[in-house]
């Protein structure tokens, strides 16, 4: 029947009406008692309440079955007055019914009772603790003129207690609270109504500051701090309040709906203006505007039981209530998203958020998207709708009500237009030729600026038309000659996407027919970049390409890590906008290795491979970051293929990594794992183990990798072995631009598409052509946990060049796409991923 107050932190009030809560009786032990105090331990997550029958914990408060155990010790039968909790020491203070102070060391795992009594008088009626001055104070009942306040010094040793006097020794002191940004300490008295002490803990003066409430029992008080706000629940008033309670207390009715009501409990949440009240036997109430004072009973369970003590946990939004004779409850008041639609999209999208204790209208709560407070055009219990604000980034949606914050595993991600490129690779001389190609999917026509950076002479700048919905090709020689060189391609409307790839065509010395090999470009520099495939065995030569896009020079760190040899490290540095060529034999002689490249500026790396005399060869742009997952879409073991899936593990320690085969008809099964050894490389020959099949490819570790695939055919036909390469990608996404893509001049093209869930999805694939005229667009079902071929010709009747888009079309799904080409009868060979939206 007696509560201390409590400074809590959790809500938001003002102008919101909140559903009512769902209450849940803890049950255990407790389920017929009469609860007197409740405390709670925040870095523990356990309950204390004090009961007619001892002290009682709970370590699992929160959980679908909350377990209650006594506590044991000397007061495992007393009457419990009151509660209060150390958190610093770990240590709770139970004040009995005619057996003095407890003291309860290690209470969360093996309780150890003492009687701290000493020379306290008189029955513990309510506790305070002031953590910052290691003081204990204990509002008892006034017996023989020695009740009223008393303090403890060094509580947690051998307790030192002393009077603080004043006019309150004759009172019975119902509650306590201490304000520790003011160093105050109030006192609740039986008929006396409300005092105030300054210097509580060292000389203690105490003043009556009751006004217009003298005469009111107080059995119940709460300190707003930031506001300096006191309030004080009564014996048959409702809940007052008091501004500048340190100075000049002002105090005015607070009872509303509450009015004539008995209030045992209060409890306030100084971080969010929250005002909670225990009352005799109509349950809890909240007040959801603390200028207007509107109370609501938050109804449930307990809504007809006393509510004689209240405890927050911050940490999950729940609220305990201590009633009557019926336990304790608990009632979660945080929001609950369960879904986010869609869940991707740029600045601006209109989204739904679905869920529970939203609350029926919006008041004061908020959405944020990832931080950013967004602009809400509907609000009810159930469903949000709101508008990604600009400036937004990717991550959590959260709903915040007066309940608390909502759950952080619903995410929205915001793409970005994709309007700059980056060619690190690229040359016309050496025999090579090169081509750019870049696809428009906007329904409007666009102008990219293309700036060539060649070795060692000056930038070249061209402007290029991109009709609406095409596909453009440029040839650098046109502009250029034979140069080495770097490319970049911006599109002068940043608003909009495109997507870049490149594409390299050579015939080796004596080779009968030409190669190829291509990569889409990247989206902007980094500092760190990640290339999983390299070697300078089996006859291949390797070259790192470094674009370096500053008006400073690069000082790059190039870690080559081997499968057979540890880590080796190369300095080398590239001029201000320019691009280095680095051979990999001249920088560790014969090996098989993946490269880590760092710089000091960020920069754009690519590897180009060649094998037996450049009669083959393939390149690939990097990834900036390890990932849990890997995606590859492209793979075969049949119609002549080997396949090889290399995996980087750029970590200190060992990583064991999960390689899972997604045919035409479904995964693979069993699923191969293998266990990697520090900074190292691992090669997987796929044919072994999943012979004449088509698939795709997640790669999984336990921790972060990298993964790229490689592949080889024509051994020993009469135009001799050819072969491509890609990167993987760390996450599957909705929508694939592939710039590339012909059927004409004997050139076979095919988009693949990997479905990495356990649902089967549609997608749209549409096919750009150069004018944007004609355009195709299929739509089709990939299985479960499988992948799909289509090749252009057939499947979209297009007879010359076209760039390709595929989407996903399930709400929520997201895809993995790559496109590869052949010609001179499959003597050359190119794949490449394509860039993405989400």
């Amino acid at each position: 029947m007696l509560s201390i107050g409590f400074l809590i932190a959790g809500f938001i009030f003002s102008g919101f009406a909140l559903a009512d809560f769902a209450w849940t009786n803890t049950n255990g032990g407790l389920s017929t008692y009469t609860t007197n105090a409740l405390a709670y331990d925040t870095a523990n997550n356990i309950v204390y309440a004090g009961t007619q029958s001892g002290v009682w914990r709970c370590i699992n408060p929160d959980s679908s079955s909350p377990t209650w155990s006594n506590m044991g010790g000397t007061p495992s039968t007393y009457y419990i007055y009151s509660l209060a909790y150390d958190a610093a020491r770990d240590i709770v203070y139970a004040g009995t019914l005619s057996h003095g102070m407890w003291r309860c060391t290690t209470p969360g795992s093996s309780p150890s009772w003492n009687d701290v009594t000493g020379t306290l008088n008189g029955d513990p009626l309510s506790l305070a603790f002031d953590s910052v001055h290691d003081r204990l104070y204990a509002g008892t009942q006034g017996s023989g003129g020695v009740g009223g306040v008393w303090r403890c010094a060094n509580p947690d040793g051998i307790p030192t207690w002393a009077n603080t006097n004043g006019g309150l020794s004759t009172y019975w002191i119902y509650s306590v609270a201490y304000d520790p940004s003011r160093n105050l300490l109030y006192a609740g008295t039986n008929g006396h109504s409300i005092w105030r002490c300054t210097s509580p803990n060292t000389s203690p003066s105490w003043t009556d500051i009751a006004a217009t409430i003298s005469g009111h029992w107080t059995y119940s008080i709460a300190c707003d701090v930031t506001n300096n706000i006191l309030y004080s629940g009564s014996e048959n008033s409702g809940v007052w309040k008091c501004t500048s309670p340190d100075s000049s207390p002002s105090w005015t009715a607070f009872a509303g709906a509450l009015s004539g009501y008995r209030i045992p409990s209060l409890l306030y949440d100084t971080a969010h203006r929250a005002l909670y009240a225990g009352t005799g036997v109509q349950g809890v109430w909240q007040c959801t505007d603390l200028n207007a004072v509107t109370w609501v009973s938050t109804g449930g369970g307990i809504s007809g039981y006393a509510g004689n003590a209240l405890a927050y946990d911050s940490l999950h939004a729940n609220i305990y209530a201590g009633t009557g004779s019926h336990g304790v409850w608990r009632a979660s008041t945080a929001p609950h998203v369960s879904a986010v639609s869609p869940s991707s999209g740029p600045a601006g999208t209109s989204v739904t958020i679905s869920g529970s204790n939203f609350g029926a209208t919006q008041g004061s709560s908020t959405i944020r998207f990832n931080g950013k407070y967004a602009l809400v055009t509907s609000w009810a219990d159930g469903a949000i709708h709101a508008t990604v604000p600009s400036g937004a980034t990717s991550g959590p949606v959260l709903v915040t009500t007066i309940g608390g914050s909502s759950n952080v595993d619903k995410t929205f991600t915001v793409t970005v237009p994709t309007s700059t490129w980056y060619l690190a690779e690229g040359t016309t001389a050496w025999g090579f030729g090169c081509y750019i190609t870049i696809e428009n999917p906007n329904p409007i026509a666009l102008t990219a600026k293309v700036t060539y950076m060649p070795t060692g002479s000056a930038n070249v700048v061209k402007p290029v038309s991109l009709p609406a919905m095409s596909q453009t090709t440029i040839n650098p020689a046109d502009v250029l000659g034979q140069k080495d060189f770097s490319t970049k391609v911006e599109c002068t409307d940043r608003s909009k996407t495109i997507a870049v790839d490149r594409t390299m065509i050579w015939t080796g010395p004596g080779a009968p027919s030409p190669e190829a090999h291509s990569s889409i470009g990247v989206t902007s520099p980094a500092a760190t970049w990640y290339l999983p495939e390299g070697s300078t065995n089996w006859n291949f030569e390797t070259w790192l390409l470094i674009q370096n896009p500053n008006s400073a020079t690069a000082h790059c760190t190039v870690t080559y890590m081997t499968s057979d040899a540890g880590p080796r490290v190369v300095n080398h540095d590239v001029p201000a906008n320019a691009r280095a060529s680095f051979s990999m034999a001249a920088d560790i002689g014969s090996r098989d290795s993946s490269i880590k490249v760092t710089s000091n500026v960020p920069v754009i790396p690519e590897r180009a491979m060649y094998r037996n005399n450049r009669r083959e060869g393939h390149d690939s742009i990097g990834t900036t970051k390890p990932a849990s997952d890997y995606y590859l879409a492209e793979g075969t073991s049949a119609w002549g293929f080997t396949t090889y899936v290399l995996v980087q593990n750029p970590n200190s320690t060992p990583d064991t990594v999960i390689l899972t085969y997604m045919t035409p008809s479904g995964p693979k099964t069993p699923v191969p794992s293998y266990t990697m050894q520090p900074n190292s490389r691992m090669t997987v020959r796929v044919n072994d183990v999943l012979p004449n099949t088509d698939f795709s490819t997640h790669v999984h570790g336990s921790l972060p990798v990298i993964a790229e695939r490689s592949m080889y055919w024509g051994t020993g036909t009469a135009l001799g072995e050819a072969c491509h390469d890609s990167i993987g990608m760390a996450a599957a996404h909705t929508t694939f631009f592939l710039p590339d893509g012909q059927t004409s001049q004997g050139r076979e093209t095919y988009t693949l598409v990997q479905n990495p869930n356990s649902t089967d999805v549609k997608v749209n694939i549409t096919y750009l052509t150069p004018k944007g005229l004609g355009d195709v667009t299929r739509t089709e079902t990939i299985k479960a946990n499988s992948r799909s071929t289509f090749g252009m010709q057939a499947h979209s009747g297009i007879t010359g060049r076209a760039a390709i888009e595929v989407t996903c079309i399930t709400p929520g799904k997201k895809i993995m796409v790559e496109r590869s080409m052949y010609w001179n009868n499959r003597g050359a060979g190119t794949d490449t991923i394509g860039g993405y939206s989400d």
